[in-house]
């Protein structure tokens, strides 16, 4: 179980005792222990349609010397749409970092993404979300190699068993 601001920000993890044992392993709720989970970090004050906010996060990745190396990335949210009560956030995902190794460029090309998230403002609950990466990294593995990352991810709520419209909780 994890527990979380209602800006999506995660406090608390609560092992589940009939879990496999590789599911309860140890996890950090610290600021930087999800930044790219499926939480996404909500703004402070509210927000009108067409404003943004941005979300700063670090991630680790080896280097050649697999020595580990914090790459700052940055989340842009816009609030795209509201309407009937379903809030349309479009975000992207970038690396900040100036980084002048292929191969680091490759180990990251699929963070940097773009998506829509589908956010129901009466239940305070994500509906759906769908992010996207369709990157190529020039170099990647040598001079005359070059890496091209597509992924689609999509989330929606579905019914619970026996109660049709309701939505179910994973």
């Amino acid at each position: 179980t994890l527990n979380v601001t209602s800006r999506g920000e995660p406090v608390k993890v609560i092992p589940n005792p009939d879990a496999p044992v590789s599911a309860n392993k140890p996890v950090s709720v610290d600021a930087e222990a999800s930044p790219e989970s499926f939480l996404t970090l909500l703004p402070e004050q509210p927000v009108a349609v067409g404003e943004k906010w941005k979300e700063r996060f670090e991630v680790p990745v080896l280097n050649a010397d697999r020595l580990s190396i914090k790459i700052l990335m940055l989340r842009v949210c816009r609030l795209a749409e509201v309407k009937d009560g379903i809030a349309r956030i479009e975000f992207q995902t970038t690396v900040l970092t100036p980084l002048h190794d292929p191969s680091m460029s490759a180990k990251l090309v699929t963070r940097e993404m773009t998506g829509v998230l589908e956010f129901d403002v009466n239940q305070g609950e994500i509906i759906s979300r769908q992010s996207n990466v369709d990157r190529t990294v020039v170099g990647a593995y040598g001079d005359k190699s070059s890496l091209h990352a597509v992924k689609k991810y999509v989330e929606r709520q579905v019914p619970s068993e026996g109660q049709a419209g309701s939505p179910q909780r994973v």
